[in-house]
C-alpha cells in the first residue's frame, strides 16, 4: 500500500478492508494497494492536513485579544485549533480588546505587525502576545 508513492504499514482489517496509517513524507495524492492480482489506484486524492494550533500570551494575565484566520477555521479567543491542508498558507491576524495591545508573534514564518503567516507542512504551534 501507497500513500502517493510512499509505502504504508497497513493491516487487513477483513477480506474487502484495509487500515493504514499515513506515513511520515507523504504528500497529498493518490492512494495504491498492490495484490497478486495487480494494483488498483484510487481515482481521487487523499488531502495531508495538519494542526494548526493558536495559544495567547499575556501580560500580568490582562492583556487580552482575538486570532482570526484566512483561511477560516481559526476564530479564538483563548488557545483554539485548526486542521489545515499540507501546503495551505494560513495567515493569523491578531486583534488586541479595548484596552490592550499586541505585541507580537512566535511561531510564524513570517510576521508584518498583528499579521502572521505559516505554511502547513507540518504541525505548527502559534503564541499570540498581548500586553495590558
Amino acid at each position: 500500500m501507497t500513500f502517493n508513492g510512499v509505502s504504508a504499514a497497513f493491516t487487513l482489517s477483513s477480506a474487502t478492508a484495509i487500515q493504514a496509517t499515513v506515513p511520515t513524507g507523504a504528500t497529498t495524492g493518490p492512494l495504491s494497494v498492490t495484490t497478486p492480482a495487480g494494483t488498483a489506484t484510487s481515482a481521487t486524492s487523499f488531502t495531508v492536513r495538519f494542526t494548526l494550533t493558536v495559544s495567547k500570551a499575556n501580560t500580568l494575565g490582562i492583556g487580552n485579544g482575538t486570532v482570526t484566520s484566512t483561511p477560516p477555521g481559526i476564530n479564538c479567543g483563548a488557545a483554539c485549533s485548526a486542521a489545515y491542508d499540507s501546503g495551505a498558507v494560513v495567515t493569523l491576524t491578531a486583534a488586541p480588546d479595548l484596552g490592550s495591545i499586541f505585541n507580537g508573534w512566535t511561531g510564524c514564518d513570517s510576521v508584518d505587525g498583528a499579521t502572521c503567516t505559516v505554511t502547513m507542512s507540518r504541525g505548527r504551534a502559534v503564541v499570540a502576545n498581548f500586553l495590558p
